[in-house]
């Protein structure tokens, strides 16, 4: 076996660690907070421009910020609070990497599609508009901007603009996702 010595394990990411709700912990669903949450699952056809959704909150730890960066994104910004304050932003700051991972949790976890997968073509378009620090709250918002079917008629693409908030309603980041989605005749047996 090799050594892992020197090496970061990657952390497990989880619940405590990153401040989700409850209710997108899979234990109860209340108000706001878990708006976007859908049960039954959406397929091509039921999807239009201008649909929006909305994800719960996550609440931005350091300890989260340095976990994620150790393995990720290591640099001293994101690692080290006395180097975060010595540094551009004045203060620790997460990777923009890990705002968009948090992003993806929060958009997976909100299930726009319902039982339907988030079943990723491309992103473009990122932007980070604003450094994320500990004790932000974010969620992400996202509007479909295009919706176009396949020659091969078992699917559809859209095109959905995603936008990570702060509780404040500021926009801390922005991405444009084209993602696949089956129609409703592919059903179960969907293959991409």
């Amino acid at each position: 076996m090799a050594s892992n010595e020197g090496r970061h394990p990657i952390p497990i990411l989880h619940s405590a660690l990153l401040s989700v709700p409850p209710c997108l912990r899979g234990e109860f669903r209340i108000g706001s907070l878990c708006s976007g949450v859908t049960e039954a699952a959406r397929y091509f056809e039921d999807l239009a421009a201008g649909d929006r959704f909305r994800t719960g909150e996550v609440e931005v730890t350091e300890a989260g910020i340095v976990a994620y960066a150790e393995v990720f994104d290591p640099q001293a910004m994101h690692t080290d609070a006395a180097a975060g304050e010595a540094g551009p932003f004045g203060k620790l700051v997460a990777s923009g990497w890990h705002t968009l991972s948090l992003t993806m949790r929060l958009m997976v976890e909100a299930r726009p599609f319902g039982d339907t997968p988030l079943i990723g073509m491309g992103v473009d378009e990122i932007r980070f508009a604003r450094p994320v620090t500990a004790g932000m709250r974010l969620h992400a918002e996202a509007e479909v901007v295009e919706v176009r079917a396949s020659t091969r008629g078992d699917r559809g693409y859209v095109r959905m603009v995603v936008r990570t908030v702060d509780e404040g309603g500021e926009v801390v980041a922005s991405q444009v996702w084209s993602v696949v989605v089956p129609g409703r005749g592919a059903g179960r047996s969907f293959r991409v």
